[in-house]
């Protein structure tokens, strides 16, 4: 299983800025010096968080990704300008649950060259992070 994120993060950003500029609202966002509502504690940075995939197949991974590049070229470029002029840094965040051993579907991710090319414009980076879901007596 995957989730899969599109995250912006700045050292002391405007998370409504993206929200502008996008003319899409996040799915979560913090601000730079706002306390969490979970521990008080102000945030060191600001987020804007959109979620493009929750608890999807392989098999829906081009749909997810798809999201992304159906923003086409004006959504990458506005990307690339929130990092040139506000310092926000953009990132594609896939996580993968290894939830069976033995589920082939379950092994790889798979990005084409049109997702490829949109990261690129966009000046985003990467993020694959993978969990093993295992029963202990399959580890």
């Amino acid at each position: 299983m995957f989730n899969v994120y599109l995250r912006l993060v700045a050292d002391d950003g405007d998370p409504e800025s993206v929200t502008r500029a996008l003319g899409i609202a996040p799915d979560e966002s913090t601000r730079h010096g706002r306390p969490s509502p979970r521990t008080g504690t102000p945030y060191g940075f600001s987020s804007w968080t959109l979620a493009l995939g929750r608890q999807v197949g392989a098999d829906r991974l081009p749909e997810v990704f798809g999201r992304l590049t159906a923003l086409g070229d004006r959504g990458a470029h506005t990307l690339r300008d929130l990092a040139r002029g506000q310092g926000w840094e953009t990132t594609l965040i896939v996580v993968q649950e290894f939830r069976d051993a033995e589920e082939p579907r379950e092994k790889g991710i798979s990005m084409d060259a049109d997702l490829i090319r949109w990261l690129a414009a966009a000046r985003a980076g990467v993020e694959v992070d993978q969990y093993l879901m295992l029963p202990p007596e399959r580890v």
